[in-house]
C-alpha cells in the first residue's frame, strides 16, 4: 500500500515524489510498526513481556523497509532510470534557494553545489542494501518505543 502511494505521487511529478518520499516512507514504517503493537496478541505480564512484543513489532517494521529498499531500488534503475539526474536537479534548486536566504553560508553552499553537480547518484543493490542497514537501526527504536507505549496503553488480558 505504502509503494502505491509513493508511485501515485511519482507518476504525478517526480520532483513531489521527491519532497514526499522520506516522509511517505517513514510513514508506512511506523503505520506497519503501530499496526502490529496494537493487534499482535499481548504476551503474559512478566518481566519479558517487552521483548516478546517487541519481536513482531520489530519483525513488521523490517518488511516495510524490505519492501520500501526494493521499491525504491526498483524506481531508481527499471521504473525511472532519469530519478538519479531529477534528483540532482531537485537537490541544486533547494541548495541555491538556500543560497538566496539572508545570512546564508554562500562559500559553503557553493561548494556543496558543485559537489552535487559530479556526485554518482546511481542506486546500485549495494546502496539500497547499505541504506536498508542504516534504516533498521531507526526502525528497531521507533519500535522499541511504540512497543512500550503499546505495553503501558493496550489492556491486559486476566491471568
Amino acid at each position: 500500500m505504502g509503494c502505491s502511494f509513493l508511485l501515485i505521487i511519482w507518476q504525478q511529478q517526480a520532483t513531489n515524489y521527491l519532497n514526499w518520499a522520506g516522509m511517505g516512507s517513514m510513514f508506512w514504517v511506523m503505520l506497519s510498526i503501530i499496526g502490529m503493537a496494537y493487534n499482535a496478541p499481548l504476551p503474559p505480564r512478566d518481566v519479558v513481556a517487552f521483548r516478546k512484543l517487541l519481536k513482531p513489532v520489530f519483525s513488521a517494521s523490517l518488511i516495510a523497509l524490505a519492501i520500501l529498499s526494493i521499491f525504491h531500488y526498483l524506481l531508481y534503475n527499471y521504473i525511472d532510470p532519469s530519478m538519479p539526474e531529477t534528483y540532482r536537479q531537485w537537490m541544486m534548486e533547494q541548495i541555491k534557494a538556500e543560497m538566496n536566504q539572508p545570512n546564508a553560508p554562500t562559500q559553503k553552499l557553493q561548494q556543496e553545489l558543485a559537489e552535487w553537480q559530479t556526485a554518482d547518484l546511481k542506486l546500485t543493490l549495494g546502496g539500497a542494501l547499505q541504506r536498508f542497514v542504516f534504516f533498521i537501526f531507526t526502525a528497531f527504536f521507533l519500535a522499541a518505543v511504540t512497543t512500550l507505549i503499546a505495553l503501558n496503553t493496550r489492556k491486559w488480558p486476566k491471568p
